[in-house]
């Protein structure tokens, strides 16, 4: 089942990838100003971003031209379909302008609230995750001889990496600083901000982090990462213990093993 949809979603982040691996490979300071920041109400955009935009955007409209679409760059186009492409043509915008090899693109396919296809591929890497619901998570690079599915850790909150956000547009610089004070009192082992939701929900999938805590963050950072998390025998919810929809506007993705904790912690800070 959406056999042609993962396809899509997977070559489609992949061809996105492509270009945003040229763009990066050509940066240089006599180029600069070919991929700088455009002002925007909505945070930091590069040319970069804006492209993929238009180009993810160009094939769901030729492949799927009755489906909505969600995405960072462009207005949501509602076209009352049961089915949505929700999709973040460049995750992790300033570590790509400032020449760090941390950015990806991911897609994701809803029905109705629910999230059933997703696709996060970083370019510099060539790493690929993806995922149908109720099919697993996997992992791919370079070849078929590389693709493996995936899982979360078994690690306890004490030895747990914890990811969490860093937007200072949405939320508010405040309410990031109760996130990272929550889990300095409960002395997590290691706490990370990637600024790259997109990757860090696909690293707690494989093992690589044991859980990501955002509030406030766009759908586009979050709804393919969720998925991969879930198939990949994690839990997801929003901060107080519901599960996650496309409509929350929290969430906790974790490994599961120390999910309850986290939620009694962020419950007890955020209610």
């Amino acid at each position: 089942m959406y056999e042609k949809e993962l396809k899509f979603a997977t070559e489609t982040a992949k061809y996105a990838g492509y270009l945003l691996r040229h763009y990066f490979s050509n940066f240089s300071e006599n180029q600069k100003l070919q991929v700088d920041f455009i002002d925007s109400s909505k945070g930091l955009v590069s040319e970069a971003d804006i492209t993929c935009d238009k180009k993810i955007r160009e094939e769901i409209k030729r492949v799927f031209p009755k489906y909505n679409i969600i995405s960072e760059e462009e207005k949501s186009l509602e076209q009352g379909n049961e089915f949505t492409w929700i999709f973040d043509p460049l995750d992790g915008t300033n570590n790509f302008a400032n020449r760090i090899p941390f950015f990806a693109t991911s897609l994701a396919l809803a029905k109705k609230d629910e999230v059933i296809v997703a696709a996060t591929y970083l370019p510099i890497q060539d790493e690929l995750f993806y995922s149908v619901k109720g099919q697993g998570a996997y992992y791919y690079k370079n070849d078929d001889f590389n693709k493996r599915k995936i899982s979360v850790s078994d690690k306890p909150l004490d030895r747990a990496i914890i990811s969490f956000d860093s937007n200072h547009h949405k939320p508010s610089e405040e309410e990031n600083l109760r996130i990272m004070k929550v889990l300095y009192k409960r002395e997590v082992f290691r706490t990370r901000i990637f600024n790259a939701a997109v990757i860090e929900m696909a690293y707690v999938a494989d093992s690589r982090g044991e859980a990501c805590i955002y509030q406030g963050s766009n759908l586009w950072d979050l709804a393919a990462g969720a998925l991969l998390v879930q198939e990949a025998g994690g839990k997801v919810t929003d901060f107080q213990g519901k599960p996650w929809t496309i409509k929350s506007d929290s969430i906790i993705a974790s490994n599961g093993k120390i999910h309850s904790e986290l939620e009694e912690l962020l419950s007890k800070e955020f209610n």
